[in-house]
């Protein structure tokens, strides 16, 4: 396999539809670059730069996160957050089909945009992206993060390095939450309707969730094993 197709396809209420698709290449997991005819300026690195970014301007001009986001803002266009949708996400080998809200349905695919885009601090979310899971709920997503990470530490051990359980997921967040305020900052500038930005506000909830109750949450999937 050298590359792996994820679409979201979007039905409105008016009769309007809009498609996304992320196309992963192997086995770097990142994603393609769609074709931009113009950058607009919320796009350059310099607007509104994460403060823990550790990217160059000069070899980098525009945020690798912003950029794969321009089509999505296109189509959010005139959508609030509460208008219902209905979101199909097709794999190779599978399809879902989910009737949500626009930020629901956003939030899912800003979540596979952001962590195949290329930002050095979403890399980490490579291997969750890889085995895409639509729409997951706070109890499913623990699960896949506790389980990457810990599966993370089985090769890194092998490699020698260091890592205790969960010893790194708290600043593993850190920098997600700070990302993440940088692209709702970028998106404030770029539109004025509230879906994609609250669609990012549902991604945050999740990012300050996970590292500062893993342990006490982990225990709720403790008879799963038992």
């Amino acid at each position: 396999m050298t590359t792996q197709n994820i679409e979201y396809q979007f039905e409105f209420e008016d009769g309007a539809s809009a498609s996304y698709e992320v196309k992963l290449n192997f086995p770097s997991l990142i994603s393609q670059k769609q074709e931009i005819d113009s950058i607009p300026n919320w796009v350059e690195l310099e607007c509104e730069k994460c403060s823990n970014c550790p990217l160059d301007s000069s070899n980098y001009p525009v945020c690798p996160v912003a950029q794969d986001l321009i089509p999505v803002l296109k189509f959010c266009t005139g959508r609030a957050s509460h208008d219902p949708v209905i979101v199909r996400v097709e794999k190779s080998d599978s399809s879902i089909l989910a009737n949500v809200t626009m930020e629901k349905g956003i939030s899912s695919l800003l979540g596979l945009i952001m962590a195949t885009s290329g930002c050095p601090h979403m890399t980490y979310f490579k291997p969750m992206a890889r085995f895409h899971l639509p729409f997951a709920n706070e109890e499913e997503s623990l699960y896949r993060v506790a389980s990457m990470h810990l599966l993370r530490q089985y090769f890194c051990k092998q490699n020698r390095n260091k890592d205790e359980d969960f010893d790194g997921l708290e600043e593993i967040f850190e920098n997600v939450q700070t990302v993440n305020r940088g692209i709702a900052n970028r998106m404030r500038l770029a539109s004025t309707d509230d879906a994609a930005v609250n669609a990012v506000v549902l991604l945050d909830l999740l990012a300050m969730s996970v590292p500062y109750s893993i342990d006490e949450s982990l225990q709720e999937l403790k008879y799963l094993f038992e």
